[in-house]
């Protein structure tokens, strides 16, 4: 475990800071939202980070890079991730190994949130049970519900 002072309240200021001081790597992060009267137009980040033995050239021609870039949230909704990628690494040799694309996906499943009920003290899950002896459940990261009965809960039990 550790700890660092917040230095500004910005996201990537704080983290980028956090990087420097827990983990000595040098690294710019780099976020931004993209508010539109209809929503959030454009939302992302990266996070650069320098290597041991990366020659000082390099480092300089990045930071050139990052410091050039005026809103991250503006680069990607001008052509997502892969604009903001170019702009950082823009007049340095490269190749790309691989290329994904990303999406949230909940490995949350009504076995695994059972298992979890069921390691809680039997006063917790009195304190969870209904009037019918069912327990209610909802995954915190993707809001998925579940309804255990009282037969699921004792088998496990």
């Amino acid at each position: 475990h550790s700890q660092v002072e917040l230095v500004s309240g910005e996201i990537g200021d704080d983290v980028a800071h956090y990087l420097a001081q827990s983990e000595q790597t040098r690294s710019a992060v780099l976020l931004g939202v993209l508010g539109k009267p209809s929503g959030v137009a454009a939302a992302g980040g990266m996070i650069v980070e320098v290597l041991p033995g990366a020659p000082e050239e390099i480092i300089d021609k990045l930071e050139s890079n990052i410091a050039g870039i005026r809103g991250v949230s503006e680069l990607l909704e001008e052509g997502g991730t892969p604009h903001v990628v170019e702009r950082v690494l823009a007049g340095l040799d490269r190749q790309v190994k691989e290329i994904q694309p990303m999406r949230y996906r909940c490995r949350c499943s009504r076995e695994r949130l059972l298992q979890h009920l069921v390691l809680l003290s039997a006063e917790d899950r009195e304190y969870l049970r209904r009037e019918d002896g069912t327990i209610d459940a909802d995954c915190v990261f993707c809001g998925t519900h579940y309804l255990f009965t009282q037969e699921e809960l004792a088998a496990q039990a």
